[in-house]
């Protein structure tokens, strides 16, 4: 008796729950792969080179929700966790607390909710070929659940809800509790917000699985390079490259890009206290932070190289003090 009570206040609980953010008609493309013993590598039979999320550097980009202190922030390959998605990055950067760390549900053509054994999915990223069309950039492991068991073409149909619940613990990032307020994907702030203004993945054409690069190396069906952080909508799966999320989306040639969005990164970048937009050199190593007049940036892992990536703009300081944390207010 008192297990069915406390089935039926869970349930209660779980329809209770605010819907954030509600597209149908979505295609998943794939931009990462970790702990997943290469599913859509070629040894496996993935369209991917072996190794793809590793070679390609998109597992050490770092996600756009990731911390802003520097030593607390992690890439993909840090965070161990196939449970990551990406959307929208115009969403994301509009409101980072809004929508970082929410429960993502993705619902199958038949109604049914797709899930992977590490648990719920969780909204830690921004894509950028997902602001031009109805994409979720996901996990070669769950790209398989998505698509049948397999690692091939884009499969599409999905219908994607982003829920007000918190799972940054889960992550273990530091909690961030509900949404408060409104968005502009949200502007209600209540239930069901309409999805944004965006055409329908179906009005493209749809070629086959493989990703793009994007903030980070994934491939959807075959790892494919792509300009800075942007999915774009292809046949054949290919690896994306580790990018940041950049609201403009491109696609890359018609690949599954990943378009990761830098949170931060290690290494401490000299003071530049000036907030005047002049040109700072442009000395781009791995893991380094710097102040563009008053965008912090980080430089982040892309398809080719690396590129700074901006992560906060602020509004009147950013410089760095003496011991090298970043002051950007």
């Amino acid at each position: 008796m008192l297990f069915l009570s406390a089935f039926v206040v869970l349930s209660v609980f779980a329809s209770a729950q605010k819907v954030l953010f509600e597209g149908s008609d979505y295609r998943a493309t794939v931009y990462y792969g970790v702990n997943d013993n290469d599913v859509c590598g070629a040894e496996n039979g993935g369209p991917f080179p072996a190794r793809w999320a590793d070679n390609s550097g998109i597992n050490d980009g770092y996600p756009k929700c990731t911390s802003k202190i520097q030593s607390q922030a992690k890439t993909l390959r840090q965070y161990n966790s196939n449970r990551i998605v990406a959307m929208n990055a115009n969403m994301v950067a509009n409101d980072v607390d809004y929508w970082c760390g929410k429960e993502v549900q993705i619902f199958g053509p038949d109604g049914k909710q797709i899930t992977i054994p590490e648990g719920p999915f969780v909204l830690m990223d921004g894509c950028a070929a997902c602001t031009s069309a109805n994409i979720i950039d996901v996990s070669a492991l769950a790209f398989t659940q998505l698509s049948g068991g397999k690692c091939g073409n884009n499969p599409d149909g999905f219908t994607v809800k982003v829920i007000d619940n918190d799972l940054s613990a889960s992550l273990g990032d530091a909690p961030r509790g509900p949404a408060t307020g409104t968005s502009v994907y949200n502007p209600a702030g209540g239930n069901a917000a309409p999805a944004p203004q965006q055409p329908s993945s179906s009005a493209a054409p749809a070629p086959a699985s493989s990703p793009a690069p994007a903030n980070s190396p994934a491939p959807a069906a075959e790892p494919a390079p792509a300009a800075s952080t942007v999915p774009a909508v292809a046949p054949a799966a290919e690896p994306v490259k580790p990018n940041t999320s950049a609201p403009a989306a491109q696609e890359v040639n018609n690949n599954v890009v990943a378009n990761l969005a830098v949170g931060a990164t290690p290494a401490a970048e000299q003071p530049s206290p000036s907030p005047s937009p002049a040109p700072v050199a442009d000395d781009c190593k791995y893991g380094k932070w710097r102040c563009d007049g008053l965008n912090l940036q980080i430089c982040n892992k892309q398809t080719e190289g690396h590129a700074w990536e901006t992560i906060s703009a602020c509004a009147t300081e950013c410089s760095f003090s003496i011991t090298g944390s970043a002051i950007c207010q």
